[in-house]
Formats: structure tokens, sequence, C-alpha cells
């Protein structure tokens, strides 16, 4: 649930960002809606569901129990690209 909230909290104010900010560089509010948004939300599943496996393979590879996976998410500089 931590991991999930902090996404979410996170994440869910850079798509307001990118819907905002959309207009402004020229992008249809349509186009952000139909292709923007869904390629975001497909990204961050396949990363989330990367990220465990990635996890996984350091574990057995290192021998060690102590290892997370981070939350994969959208960010702010990554917008401004």
């Amino acid at each position: 649930m931590d991991g999930f909230s902090g996404l979410f909290f996170s994440g869910f104010p850079d798509l307001l960002l990118i819907v905002g900010l959309a207009p402004v560089c020229g992008f249809p509010l349509s186009f952000v809606a139909s292709r923007i948004l869904p390629g975001t939300a497909i990204s961050v599943l396949a990363g989330n569901l990367f990220s465990p496996g990635r996890r996984d393979d350091w574990r057995s590879g290192k021998g060690r129990t102590d290892v997370t996976a981070i939350p994969f998410g959208v960010n702010t500089p990554t917008i401004f690209a």
C-alpha cells in the first residue's frame, strides 16, 4: 500500500501537469486523451511489472535478501523533456 499510495500521489499531479501543459505546447486535448495518457498508463504498468523481476534477478545473483523494487512512475523532468 505504501508503494501504491506514493506512486499515486506522486504521479497524479504529474498527469495533471501533462494535461495542463499540452495545450501550451500545441497539443490538442483530444490527442492527449487518446494517445499520451493511455501510453503513460501502459508504460507505468509495464515498468511496475518489470521492476520486481529485476529485483529478484539481483537477489539471486548477489545472494542478498535486503533488496527491494522501486515503484516506477511518471516524473516531472521527463514531462518537460
